[in-house]
């Protein structure tokens, strides 16, 4: 005999085979919620708002076929547009099944209740503690985050969350090898609202794992060998950054709210859009209601003049260098200082002032050079080479760009040998060496796909559509 079972977790039956059954794809649950419309009744107008306002309720609604009837039943009243407006509100929203069904069919609320009652106290704890997450988390994050220690009984917390993964309550999905946990949206809700009495501990274990992603440690490491992993696993993790932002300045964790801040402008940086991380910094300072020391203070200036120098607005950067300088200054973070320098010799060759780039170029290769930063010399000996190409020097920029290529090598920078293999492309190019400036191209144009350089990737492309235009 073949038995076919459906179930919120497996039986445990040997020789049982497992089915996980994934939310609908879109163009299925779309199709869902039209079919319950018409059956409720409803005249669905075929237009471009209606069409988006019912993809977005399916998406919204995690393609849960249960949900999607709910909500469907309501076009009997409500246009598509607005069950969208009131989705906030889904619990209220989502409570008119079929008379005769079942209680947990007959809302989502009913359906949630039935799951959380047949839970443990240990896993509706772990359940309500796991939604301060958001898109999804690691199990290194689950490990710090969750505290199950009120009950004595209570097994390993990964054991709590494997648990919660086989009762449908939790998903999970492969990234490079590792297993990234996640929560539909209704269930993140309803486990929110239960959390009561330690949610601010949940808050401040949450937001202090990861403002470990903004500290200069962390942010080291994103530039040397096995970065560029560091770096993608980073970009999985921006929505859990601005919620410990968030989260840190609601219950005054205003040291790791800047840690968040700090992790969350490194993909801005690279990603961008840079307006948004502009907005988060300004964002934070206004909702600061408490000093920060001065060494955080001094990062997140010199990360806004950063972003207002890559969105282009060089003289705003130049005053918030400047005001960042002082910081570092006066705390004598002397590698700090030799970063602005750098920065600001590239604000000063724009405007053409070579004599004064190279001033602060040599005294800052100078401060790398006593402190041992090998990665910040080679981006210093790429700087001074695109100087000396600018005053039409070919021979002396491009070993300076072959010694800075070397250190970026060494030191796993792929993101600035990117850079490097852009800038040796452009000499070349002047020289009239054509074919090694288009492998320099194409190197650079690789390396910067690779880490996600979206803004160097563009400068590249246009430098390689020029250069196929001289030939």
């Amino acid at each position: 005999a073949q038995f076919l079972v459906t179930s919120r977790e497996s039986l445990r039956l040997r020789g049982e085979r497992v089915f996980g059954l994934d939310p609908l794809p879109e163009a299925e649950a779309v199709a869902l919620f039209q079919l319950r419309a018409v059956a409720a009744g409803a005249n669905l107008s075929d237009t471009p708002e209606t069409r988006k306002a019912i993809a977005e309720i399916v998406r919204q609604l995690d393609g849960l076929p249960l949900a999607i009837e709910l909500a469907a039943a309501r076009t009997r009243s409500l246009t598509p547009s607005l069950i969208l407006d009131r989705l906030s509100q889904r619990f209220k929203l989502l409570n008119q099944g079929a008379r005769g069904d079942s209680n947990r069919q007959m809302s989502l609320i009913g359906l949630m209740d039935w799951s959380w009652e047949l839970l443990e106290p240990w896993e509706k704890s772990a359940l309500s503690q796991l939604s301060v997450f958001r898109d999804g988390f690691f199990v290194e994050a689950a490990e710090e985050v969750l505290d199950l220690s009120a009950w004595s009984e209570a097994p390993w917390s990964l054991d709590v969350v494997a648990s919660l993964l086989d009762k449908s309550l939790l998903h999970a999905r492969d990234v490079r090898g590792r297993t990234r946990f996640g929560m539909y949206v209704s269930i993140q809700q309803y486990a929110a609202e239960k959390m009561g009495p330690g949610s601010e501990a949940v808050r401040k274990r949450h937001v202090a794992h990861y403002a470990s992603f903004g500290c200069e440690a962390f942010v080291d490491l994103l530039d040397t060998h096995g970065g560029v992993e560091r770096r993608r696993t980073l970009l999985l993790e921006l929505e859990n950054l601005l919620a410990g932002v968030k989260g840190g300045l609601s219950t005054a964790s205003v040291e790791d709210a800047v840690g968040c801040v700090l992790g969350a402008v490194e993909i801005f940086r690279l990603h961008g859009p840079f307006s948004d991380g502009i907005a988060l910094l300004e964002q934070v300072e206004a909702d600061l209601h408490q000093p920060v020391g001065l060494s955080s203070h001094g990062r997140l200036t010199l990360n806004r003049a950063l972003l207002l120098e890559l969105s282009g607005r060089p003289a705003d950067a130049s005053t918030y260098y400047s005001q960042a300088l002082a910081i570092f200054e006066e705390v004598d973070d002397r590698r700090s200082s030799a970063q602005i320098f750098v920065r600001m010799a590239s604000l000063a060759q724009h405007r053409g002032k070579s004599i004064e780039a190279l001033k602060y170029l040599r005294d800052a290769l100078e401060i790398v050079r006593e402190v041992r930063d090998r990665r910040s010399e080679g981006i210093l000996l790429g700087n001074l080479a695109n100087v000396f190409r600018n005053q039409g020097a070919h021979a002396d920029a491009l070993k300076h760009q072959e010694q800075a290529l070397s250190i970026a090598q060494e030191v796993g920078d792929r993101r600035y040998e990117g850079v490097i293999h852009g800038n040796m492309a452009n000499v070349h190019q002047d020289k009239g060496r054509l074919e090694h400036a288009q492998q320099h191209f194409m190197d650079a144009v690789s390396i910067a796909q690779e880490v996600g350089d979206r803004r160097g990737e563009s400068i590249i492309l246009g430098n390689l559509a020029l250069l196929y235009a001289s030939r």
